[in-house]
């Protein structure tokens, strides 16, 4: 994530509106029409948190789809699997949950343990080993991959060229996110 109002040379993350829309996107094709979608993000106040949740919210509201709270985790996964039993239990018309953030284990633990598969579509964000049970099972339906392996060679690059060539440097370097399904999940692990 940035930190604008600190010393810094650029920042180079994930760009959250692309992923937040992305998701957004894929998971009205899964949900019923009627159907509620959720967001579990780590902090409404962290930038990246920020800017998923809105432009995922955006993206389903401008075709009509029911969008219900956000659920702030503070990125920790007993926080995130007691916000998805509750709602599991509160939300009966529930179609899709966006995990905004890597808490992605936590939620389908839940989900899982309380055979629930199927009830919510998941759309979960990273790509780690924890998670290849769940997408494997068809818990998680899709996934936005962030790219950090690209957003490290290229901050690498960005110090390297700044140090060697007093090269100036964008403010911003958005990596673009890209959507993993089952079939491709593998090759990205």
């Amino acid at each position: 994530t940035d930190f604008p109002k600190g010393k810094r040379l650029t920042c180079v993350r994930s760009d959250a509106n692309t992923a937040g829309k992305l998701a957004g996107e894929f998971i009205k094709y899964l949900m019923p029409k009627g159907s509620m979608a959720v967001v579990l993000i780590g902090n409404k106040d962290m930038q990246d948190h920020k800017e998923k949740a809105n432009s995922f919210i955006q993206e389903l509201e401008k075709d009509n789809y029911k969008v219900g709270y956000v659920y702030e985790t503070q990125d920790e996964p007993e926080v995130a699997y007691y916000l998805t039993c509750k709602v599991l239990r509160e939300i009966h018309d529930i179609g899709g949950i966006y995990v905004a953030t890597g808490n992605s284990v936590a939620v389908c633990k839940c989900i899982a343990e309380h055979n629930m598969a199927g009830k919510g579509k998941v759309i979960a964000t990273d790509i780690f080993p924890d998670i290849a049970v769940y997408v494997e099972q068809g818990i998680i339906h899709g996934l936005i991959y962030q790219d950090p392996v690209t957003q490290g060679r290229i901050a690498v690059k960005v110090i390297y060229e700044h140090l060697t060539q007093r090269k100036v440097c964008e403010q911003n370097i958005f990596v673009q996110p890209q959507l993993v399904l089952r079939s491709n999940f593998r090759s990205f692990l």
